[in-house]
């Protein structure tokens, strides 16, 4: 899965796009003959980057619960630790999104 930037966007876009593969659907053929995903490989290649929240966003859909995933220190040395909150699946449910009927398991 190519991922060009990171927008606000980009993790309900891989959300969607990781449940469609897991149902079984995104192929070439465009039918659904059950998912058969085994690994989702995140190709960043040529990303400039983007906007920070939009990576960790996307970083937490991958990331084991109480991962860091970014830490920014101010000019003043103060600094802010962003980490995963929730599982995956919990996210799922609770926003009531992909995955939110228990399919969209952890990749």
């Amino acid at each position: 899965m190519r991922i060009k930037f990171f927008s606000s966007a980009t993790a309900d876009d891989v959300r969607e796009k990781v449940a469609s593969l897991l149902k079984g659907g995104g192929g070439s053929s465009g039918k659904s003959s059950g998912s058969g995903v085994s690994a989702i490989v995140l190709d960043l290649r040529s990303n400039p980057g983007g906007l920070l929240q939009g990576g960790a966003d996307t970083a937490r859909l991958f990331l084991p619960k109480g991962s860091a995933i970014v830490s920014v220190r101010d000019n003043k040395g103060t600094e802010d630790k962003q980490r995963v909150d929730r599982d995956l699946v919990e996210r799922a449910q609770e926003d009531g999104g992909p995955g939110a009927d228990g399919s969209f398991a952890r990749v």
